[in-house]
């Protein structure tokens, strides 16, 4: 019996049936959650007054094959000619405003200066500092967040650890083998001073490092 291609539809199997190959999957949509077709944005102040100017010369239909904007948007701003072109704030604005989680802790500017302080300072900012800070400075306010909380000293620096890393602080841990810059200069002066010693004389391209 001749070869059969392997692309045809029909196939004689091992025991001598005719088998038909099997077609490809059709690919099956969730209907669960569907794949939704992302929407345009056109919110954008500049777009509307941009669309409001020329739809006074120009109907919407031409201006949704040009510009790819739906019809129902042009007629919708068409009907709201005043508010686009009287807008006085930012042409491009995207998000609400108050958005984000509010701030709890008060006086935030003096709590960034005390870290920054101790950052200078070359010392290690945990969250000890910045309770002893508030105890300090913001003791009623530290007292009620306490008093209100089920676990107060546990959300306390998990407050604090959200400011710190708000604010591009990682956490530290004070180490007695760290060094102050004030040390490190030091040494590295008393080594540039033996090694000039040790090789004067001698050209820089004919000193190697073998450490």
């Amino acid at each position: 019996m001749p070869r059969k291609n392997i692309l045809n539809s029909r196939a004689i199997d091992y025991h001598g049936k005719v088998a038909t190959h099997l077609k490809m999957p059709r690919t099956q949509h969730n209907k669960i959650s569907p794949q939704k077709k992302p929407r345009r944005r056109y919110t954008t102040q500049a777009v509307k007054r941009d669309m409001v100017v020329k739809m006074q010369s120009a109907s919407t239909r031409d201006l949704e094959a040009a510009t790819g904007i739906p019809k129902s948007n042009l007629s919708r701003w068409k009907n709201q000619t005043a508010e686009p072109l009287q807008f006085n704030g930012p042409q491009r604005r995207y998000n609400l405003d108050g958005a984000g989680r509010p701030t709890e802790i008060p006086n935030t500017t003096a709590l960034e200066t005390y870290m920054h302080m101790l950052r200078d300072a070359e010392r290690a900012v945990t969250c000890t500092h910045l309770v002893n800070f508030l105890k300090r400075h913001e003791r009623p306010w530290l007292d009620e967040y306490l008093a209100n909380k089920n676990c107060g000293y546990q959300a306390l620096l998990k407050l604090l650890q959200r400011f710190c890393a708000k604010h591009d602080f990682t956490r530290q841990k004070p180490s007695k083998a760290k060094k102050s810059q004030e040390e490190l200069s030091a040494t590295r002066t008393a080594f540039a001073q033996v090694s000039n010693k040790a090789f004067i004389g001698y050209t820089p391209d004919a000193i190697f490092n073998v450490d």
